[in-house]
């Protein structure tokens, strides 16, 4: 009776640390598992970030090329307005002397 309580509690304690061990084995498998989606759902959105980075300094270039662009014009617009008033001032001047 007592070696059979000793065989009961033995192949208790087996297999209960295999279960245990199971579980422990699991938990492992779930958390690696986890820290790799969490990998990849970091690269992901680094390359997105990157992307989208790269986008809109793409986008300030373009509107910082287009406004330098309608400043020359202005300017130069300005600099043809004010040539034509001086020849006009000039020319008025001499009709007046």
């Amino acid at each position: 009776m007592i070696k059979e309580e000793s065989t009961t509690r033995e192949n208790f304690d087996n297999e209960f640390i295999k279960t245990s061990s199971e579980s422990i084995q699991n938990v492992k498998n779930a958390i690696l598992e986890e820290k790799k989606n969490s990998d990849e759902t970091e690269s992901a959105i680094l390359e997105m970030l990157k992307e989208m980075i790269a986008k809109l300094k793409g986008e300030i270039e373009k509107e910082r090329k287009d406004r330098e662009s309608a400043e020359d014009r202005l300017l130069s617009l300005l600099e043809d307005t004010c040539s034509k008033l001086n020849t006009n001032s000039v020319t008025v001047k001499d009709k007046i002397l």
